[in-house]
């Protein structure tokens, strides 16, 4: 297992005085088992909003996202967007299966 930062959205609130809902972000540790990685991108979306406005309070404008595709088993997928580039989420998982 490997040890990545998921970037998750809490539930929208409406803002009225932005007359539009508000999302907020926060960061949690997920474990995954390398071997169910079926792909992985650069998360466009979060990777502009990044740019746009500070997603997590105290996160730099620097760091990079990652889409993961798991393999769950019986035909059944997870979507999750981590922080850190293709390039490193690779050099984690090679490191672990080296």
């Amino acid at each position: 297992m490997i040890k990545l930062t998921e970037v998750v959205a809490l539930p929208a609130q409406y803002d009225p005085e932005l007359g539009k809902n508000d999302v907020e972000y926060k960061l949690r540790d997920i474990f995954v088992n390398p071997t169910h990685v079926v792909t992985m991108r650069d998360d466009e979306d979060y990777n502009r909003k990044m740019q746009v406005q500070q997603l997590v309070k105290g996160l730099s404008k620097e760091v990079t996202f990652t889409r993961l595709n798991l393999n769950m088993g019986s035909n059944v997928s997870l979507k999750c967007t981590v922080t850190g580039s293709p390039d490193s989420v690779m050099a984690k998982i090679m490191q672990k299966s080296g």
